[in-house]
């Protein structure tokens, strides 16, 4: 019975034993390893394949990652105006925390404002310049068109006569009667004449007295104005800005154009040393073992040696 006690008790020994070998043998640590990333989906982080902590190496067995943080994208806004909705500043450089980033221009939504028109008439083609600058704006030439226009004009013309209550003056060499005023049949082909109107480009509409006699000598004049139109060649430039597009442009970090995010990088390493748990476990079982022997030897021993003495007293 006592034997049975000490192998029990052996065995319990041994039992106990093996957890404190088993977690001596496979130990297991984890460290975080904190980093940006421009994504949260499928972030990565270069883990160390190993860690040496309290003069041991563990290897590296799982990573799991945790965002920790988001920071929105980096973007600027400018307002952008042009003359050509295609001619804008796609990229942009800004500097944040000390860093030159690159910022790219989303699609923008344009405002057309209204062009600047401008018309200048020119007597000859040749006048007419290639830009104009209106209230400090520059206007370029768009086009000339040539044509005509009709201008009023007026002619002085000097009638003579030796009796200022005739009717008869002399206008050049030429003697007519006039009423109340320088008119009479055919006065406008004479005018025309005499004032060097040549050709269809002007019209004749009208004459009046301009003042009284005026005695010169033994004659008389007065000064008369003849009215009309006339047909002149001009050409008529158009001047015109570009219309203006105007717009709100969002630029946005084209390195990271969803923010950045700090993840965290948990790192499980563990330790392997199975030949340093098998001869533990060895010797701890070999001690068990050597003691539970010993003890049943001590007691077949003991047990031998007082069966003996009874045999002994018996035969007493």
């Amino acid at each position: 019975m006592k034997v049975k006690e000490l192998l029990l008790t052996g065995l319990l020994v041994l039992l106990c034993a093996m957890p404190n070998v088993a977690m001596a043998a496979d130990a297991t640590v984890t460290h975080s390893y904190t980093f940006e990333s421009a994504t949260q989906e499928n972030p990565y982080y270069t883990v160390p394949e190993t860690l040496e902590e309290g003069g041991k190496t563990y290897t590296l067995t799982s990573v799991e990652y945790e965002m920790k943080a988001h920071r929105e994208p980096v973007t600027v806004v400018r307002t952008i105006v042009t003359g050509d909705p295609n001619d804008y500043p796609k990229e942009i450089t800004e500097t944040v925390d000390g860093a030159s980033r690159t910022l790219t221009a989303q699609t923008p939504t344009w405002a057309t404002g209204e062009s600047r028109t401008v018309m200048q008439e020119y007597a000859s083609e040749s006048e007419v310049p290639q830009s104009l600058t209106v209230d400090g704006v520059r206007l370029p030439l768009v086009s000339v068109t040539a044509g005509t226009k009709t201008e009023a004009f007026s002619a002085p013309a000097v009638f003579q006569t030796s009796n200022p209550a005739s009717k008869l003056y002399a206008i050049g060499d030429t003697v007519v009667t006039v009423g109340d005023g320088p008119l009479w049949d055919g006065w406008q082909a004479m005018m025309a004449e005499y004032l060097g109107l040549s050709g269809s480009s002007y019209t004749l509409t009208g004459g009046s007295w301009d003042g009284d006699f005026q005695q010169e000598g033994d004659n008389y004049t007065r000064m008369a104005i003849y009215t009309g139109t006339r047909q002149t060649p001009v050409w008529t430039a158009t001047y015109q800005t570009e219309p203006e597009y105007t717009a709100e442009i969002t630029y946005t970090d084209s390195q990271y154009p969803d923010g950045l995010y700090e993840m965290e990088a948990v790192a499980t390493y563990t330790i392997q040393d199975t030949g340093s748990a098998l001869e533990t476990i060895l010797k701890v079982g070999a001690g068990v073992l050597v003691v539970a022997l010993a003890a049943a030897a001590l007691i077949f021993m003991l047990r031998k040696k007082n069966n003996k003495k009874t045999d002994e007293e018996s035969e007493v």
